[in-house]
């Protein structure tokens, strides 16, 4: 049985969310999983596309800021380019 978990986060400004990944992070372990956080350091379509390409298959979540702060990218861009290398995994939305 597989008890790492690994998340990737896209956002801008991925300090903001430190506390809601630790309390996940105290939460899994409770459960007798580890959190191993991937944040994205090229939010750019090709820097992620990359990402996903090279480490799609160990990423079981990836969170996506929609108001990244790029003018050419949100996170309805980001999450399509996420789905189209990583069909099966989930992707959740905040701001």
């Amino acid at each position: 049985m597989r008890l790492d978990f690994r998340l990737l986060v896209i956002d801008d400004q991925p300090g903001e969310i430190e506390d809601a990944i630790e309390m996940l992070r105290m939460s899994l372990e409770d459960k007798g999983f580890r959190l191993e956080v991937e944040i994205a350091k090229d939010i750019s379509v090709n820097g992620i596309d990359a990402y996903c390409k090279a480490e799609g298959r160990n990423i079981d979540l990836a969170i996506v800021d929609y108001r990244l702060g790029e003018e050419d990218i949100d996170g309805a861009l980001a999450a399509r380019t996420v789905r189209r290398r990583l069909k099966y995994t989930d992707i959740i939305f905040y701001s």
